[in-house]
């Protein structure tokens, strides 16, 4: 459902049912956090998708290859330079660069 919200462009709509499925006790795997980053990236709602990225890498989940392509991809075309793009990343577990 978070899916098809963010796919109509209701990026909001979408959060706020993230956060009530939390709120009702339903735990979100790493797939969850992954399809709805990916929607939130794709909205060119980074804020919030960085935010939910770091919350995902607390709770011990690791980016899948389509969320992390997404991510570094909008911040190669943001035009960080490299130091800033790191800074970004710190602690975010990338599935591309893991063994």
């Amino acid at each position: 459902m978070m899916h098809g919200l963010c796919k109509e462009g209701l990026a909001n709509k979408a959060y706020d049912l993230f956060r009530k499925i939390e709120e009702n006790g339903c735990s979100l795997d790493g797939c969850s956090y992954n399809k709805f980053i990916l929607g939130l990236l794709r909205n060119n709602d980074t804020s919030r998708a960085m935010q939910l990225l770091h919350e995902m890498v607390d709770k011990g989940y690791s980016t899948d290859a389509s969320t992390a392509e997404k991510l570094v991809n909008m911040l190669v075309v943001s035009g960080l330079d490299d130091y800033t793009m790191l800074s970004c990343l710190r602690g975010v577990r990338l599935s591309i660069f893991n063994t």
